[in-house]
């Protein structure tokens, strides 16, 4: 007679909690890890976005406002829950963030042939904000936050990843740049809205893909950072102060 647990066949004991068998769920599937990520989250990203734009706005010599108004949602979520998988890091984001990052700045010169470089007066204003600041909190409010916010509460309603997923990279992209056009300098070509909204909605549809924030918050910082590196390389060809000037 075949022993139940196995011990008789020569089986290895196996655990037979269903808890144990049954898969974890990323935030993708939804789950209790997003489970308090509702609307009224998605409100106070809203909000705190509109006050660090007016911020950015009414004071344009202190551009970190707005990062700081981003991260209060940022934080106030976290708070409640983390959404399972989304800060989990695989080897091939690093890959992914870094080849799509570069394809897009490639894309982005080929619409803006005659790009204008910054002017390099400050390492922070001009190359580690831009570069590697900017990119982080923008990445974690509109793709670790908003993004996932958005795309829960449509899910739930919808009952379909791919509509949820569909309307919420399309309000976010839109977000993104509505955000850049009042707050930076951008030149009247159309080039520069198109990358921003390049940059957003690749940025979505790599989290809403591999249900992680690695790879867009890698690829945005490999698209500023090449902006910046080609800046430098471009002030040292010229002669005109180079990487001499930063401070």
């Amino acid at each position: 007679m075949n022993d139940p647990y196995g011990v008789a066949t020569g089986e290895p004991m196996r655990s037979r909690s269903p808890r144990s068998d049954r898969p974890r769920r990323v935030w993708l599937q939804g789950g209790t890890s997003t489970q308090t990520w509702d609307w009224d989250l998605v409100a106070w990203a809203i909000a705190a976005l509109g006050a660090g734009i007016a911020a950015a706005i009414l004071l344009p010599d202190a551009p970190g406002l707005i990062w700081i108004a981003m991260l209060v949602p940022v934080v106030i979520a976290f708070r409640r829950s983390i959404p399972r998988g989304l800060l989990r890091f695989r080897a091939h984001d690093l890959l992914l963030g870094i080849m799509s990052g570069l394809a897009l700045r490639v894309i982005a010169g080929w619409m803006a042939p005659l790009a204008t470089w910054p002017t390099m007066d400050s390492w922070w204003s001009d190359a580690l904000a831009p570069a590697l600041v900017g990119p982080i909190v923008e990445e974690l409010f509109f793709h670790a936050l908003l993004l996932v916010a958005l795309y829960t509460v449509f899910r739930r309603a919808s009952r379909s990843r791919l509509a949820a997923g569909t309307v919420t990279a399309l309000i976010t992209t839109a977000l993104f740049v509505l955000a850049h056009l009042l707050t930076d300098a951008l030149d009247d070509h159309w080039s520069g809205p198109a990358s921003i909204a390049l940059v957003a909605l690749v940025g979505a549809l790599l989290v809403l893909l591999t249900g992680r924030i690695w790879s867009a918050l890698i690829m945005h910082v490999a698209f500023n950072a090449s902006y910046v590196s080609l800046g430098l390389i471009a002030l040292m060809v010229t002669g005109d102060g180079g990487g001499a000037g930063l401070t």
